[in-house]
């Protein structure tokens, strides 16, 4: 049987899965992401890839950062700040013998969901995954678009205040990042941000908190106004909205409910409404994204 490691490095944990060619998960498990240098991060996937490198066909990595991802060479590395114009691909076949691909985070997860998720029925969709920043990944005519050099889908930067757009502070990241509805509700609340997460801030909404349901608010409108400025330039047919926060049924429901209001209240408008749906993987999509980058390289 032909069965592949798929690894998902993230900026707190290394997540990996045994997994088969059509997608499903045979195994899975977890270790804590080493960032201090190469030789750390080297050694956590050491412990990873070596009991099992005799059993699978070829390592199939979703790494975060700007990534060639037919060379595997990765011209940043995100919050692997020691990985910047690095032959990745190619230090990990030096070293385990075995066939490896790499690919961005966010492209692995519009990979997912193009494949076997909840773009595989359109032509053309957006994947935006709503964590400590946006990550995100296009499908055109169903085919991960990359972009000139790799960056393709990277939503973070996108500004909402062209006025003075080189301020971050109100970049698409700041604004609709988990932060974008935690930092705000604990300055109006004059609590610690270390006492609160995402998991905290919705239960409070469910109470009927006002400040909580302000903050939200807010975080909606500024979200439908991201989706409306990609959908101004790519036209596609689906949004798919992923991170943790995207579990909660509120969010879906109501962004649904706020990118309709935008239409109905600009009839005349051109563009055309897409559709808003959860993304179908949640924290396996980047593996089953990588896999299939892997299985799209293979001769």
């Amino acid at each position: 049987m032909k069965n592949y490691l798929a690894i998902d490095v993230g900026g707190t944990a290394i997540k990996y899965a045994m997994m088969n060619k059509e997608g499903d998960i045979l195994s899975k498990g977890e270790t804590p992401t080493l960032r201090s240098c190469m030789e750390e991060f080297l050694g956590a996937l050491d412990s990873i890839v070596l009991p099992v490198k005799d059993q699978v066909m070829g390592l199939a990595m979703s790494m975060p950062g700007k990534i060639d991802h037919i060379k595997g060479f990765s011209y940043t590395g995100g919050a692997l700040s020691f990985i910047k114009d690095t032959p990745t691909k190619a230090i990990l076949e030096d070293r385990y013998h075995l066939p490896v691909t790499i690919e961005n985070d966010g492209k692995c997860a519009a990979l997912a969901e193009a494949w076997l998720g909840n773009l595989k029925d359109v032509d053309s969709g957006v994947v935006v995954i709503l964590g400590t920043g946006i990550g995100g990944g296009i499908v055109l005519n169903k085919q991960v678009w990359r972009g000139f050099l790799g960056s393709a889908g990277e939503l973070s930067p996108l500004p909402t205040n062209y006025l003075d757009a080189a301020d971050m502070k109100t970049c698409f990241a700041r604004l609709n990042g988990v932060g974008g509805l935690i930092e705000p509700y604990c300055q109006l609340k004059n609590i610690a941000l270390e006492d609160m997460n995402g998991r905290i801030f919705f239960k409070q909404l469910a109470q009927g908190d006002t400040i909580a349901q302000e903050v939200f608010d807010r975080f909606i409108a500024t979200l439908t106004s991201g989706i409306i400025t990609i959908q101004a330039v790519l036209d596609v047919e689906k949004f798919c909205i992923g991170g943790g926060i995207s579990a909660q049924k509120i969010l879906i429901d109501t962004l649904q409910e706020s990118v309709q209001h935008y239409f109905e209240k600009l009839p005349l408008t051109p563009l055309n409404p897409p559709a808003i749906a959860r993304c179908a993987f949640r924290n396996d999509a980047n593996l089953i994204g990588a896999l299939k980058n892997f299985l799209d390289q293979q001769p």
